[in-house]
């Protein structure tokens, strides 16, 4: 039996990158939302509550399932002996660390700047980056599991995926780099399916910087830390206007 040469998983990939984000999360809430709909049962209201509509534990077990399925992924690409090209380490020497810095500040301020040309666009003065429903509600009580989900699960089972699994598989069809960072991207973003189109644009650019660090550290190590401080540096500065405003069950 001829061994599934890493080329060949694009497919499965594609399926693999969907399945661990946030559109499986999304599909189960619909699903559970259906479920408890047409029942007066009192645990299938208990459980939905419990996974979709209590904000602390819905991202504990998000975060957990997120990062359980990398790793069971991790296992199985092992197994058919694909893992180490997916998983390189790279390198993350001083001159990684000073772009990964520098691709954290920048993404900062090209968010200021898509948002601040968002609201002279629209006239609004806080542009809403959600979609109806799913807009997201940070108080202290949250920020464990905040800094959970945001600074470990997410930049781990994420990098793993799109700079990882599915980045490998594209250079090994034939793919050109930079077609293979702007895709990963793009593909990446889509799969944060709570945002509007501006925080699908924010998330694209985001996408861009990581594919970036994967191709010039040669691993994942370098995306999976500059994900990481980007998202903790946002947590931080939500966290400084909550403690200097004095209202910490403000919503964001």
């Amino acid at each position: 039996m001829r061994q599934i040469e890493l080329k060949d998983l694009l497919l499965p990939a594609l399926i693999l990158c969907l399945f661990g984000t946030d559109w499986l999360y999304l599909s189960l809430e619909i699903l559970f939302r259906t479920l408890t709909e047409h029942t007066q049962a009192l645990w299938a209201h208990q459980i939905y509550s419990l996974l979709f509509r209590g904000y602390l534990s819905a991202q504990i077990v998000w975060a957990i399932t997120m990062l359980g399925f990398a790793g069971l992924m991790a296992w199985l690409f092992h197994v058919t002996g694909h893992l180490e090209h997916m998983a390189r380490p790279g390198r993350l020497d001083p001159a990684i660390l000073a772009i990964i810095a520098l691709f954290v500040a920048g993404d900062h301020a090209i968010s200021v700047v898509l948002i601040g040309l968002s609201s002279w666009l629209t006239g609004q003065d806080t542009p809403w980056l959600y979609q109806p429903g799913q807009e997201y509600i940070l108080t202290m009580e949250l920020l464990p599991a905040d800094i959970l989900l945001g600074w470990f699960a997410a930049p781990i089972s994420e990098e793993f995926l799109f700079r990882g699994v599915l980045f490998s598989i594209l250079l090994a069809r034939g793919w050109r780099p930079m077609l293979t960072v702007f895709v990963c991207a793009a593909l990446f973003a889509l799969t944060h399916a709570q945002y509007q189109l501006l925080g699908l644009l924010i998330v694209f650019i985001s996408g861009v910087l990581f594919g970036l660090l994967r191709l010039r550290s040669g691993g994942l190590l370098a995306p999976i830390l500059c994900h990481a401080l980007l998202n903790a540096s946002i947590t931080l500065m939500d966290v400084y206007e909550l403690v200097s405003e004095g209202d910490l069950s403000r919503s964001l």
